[in-house]
């Protein structure tokens, strides 16, 4: 059992999410995007973790994308390290998810949540940064891609409100 109490919150955009974000950051909220919940879970019953709003993104149509195109394959953020496995629609990045907890837990840790978590454990990100990965953050700014090289530094070096989206592997790393 967490020992604080949140409020709920669930957009229906990517856009209404960082805007949401914004307004319960100036309200001194501490607000936390989620997708899977193991991390709020896991640390706030630890007493290691707080926030008094969640942000509910799994639902958004680009957190859910796992699909491959003639030159990328997509991956959103709120996709399930189970789906992953299942899908492998990239083998090297299927095995890393595999061996990630156990089955039940791989239901609902996403692939965001294992690079952007606080948690140490990011074993989904190796495949990623061998493969010279493009992610897709959104910001007050808007929507940009950038290289996984240049974000990420022992863990995602995201500015606070900011939202990993996607990742795009070339399809050639499929193989």
């Amino acid at each position: 059992m967490i020992s604080f109490d949140f409020e709920y919150y669930k957009p229906a955009s990517v856009s209404e999410a960082i805007a949401l974000f914004q307004e319960l950051e100036n309200q001194g909220k501490q607000p936390r995007y989620y997708a899977g919940g193991t991390e709020i879970l896991t640390l706030g019953r630890l007493g290691l973790f707080v926030t008094h709003a969640v942000i509910d993104i799994k639902n958004i149509p680009e957190f859910q994308k796992a699909e491959v195109d003639e030159d990328w394959m997509i991956f959103g953020a709120g996709v399930t390290l189970t789906e992953l496995e299942e899908k492998n629609l990239f083998p090297l990045l299927s095995k890393s998810a595999s061996e990630v907890a156990d089955h039940t837990a791989r239901n609902k840790i996403t692939l965001g949540g294992n690079i952007c978590g606080h948690i140490f454990y990011r074993e989904a990100v190796l495949p990623l940064l061998l493969t010279d990965s493009q992610l897709a953050v959104a910001g007050l700014t808007g929507t940009n891609v950038y290289s996984i090289h240049d974000l990420f530094h022992r863990r995602l070096q995201l500015k606070k409100g900011e939202l990993l989206v996607q990742m795009f592997v070339e399809t050639k790393y499929a193989a």
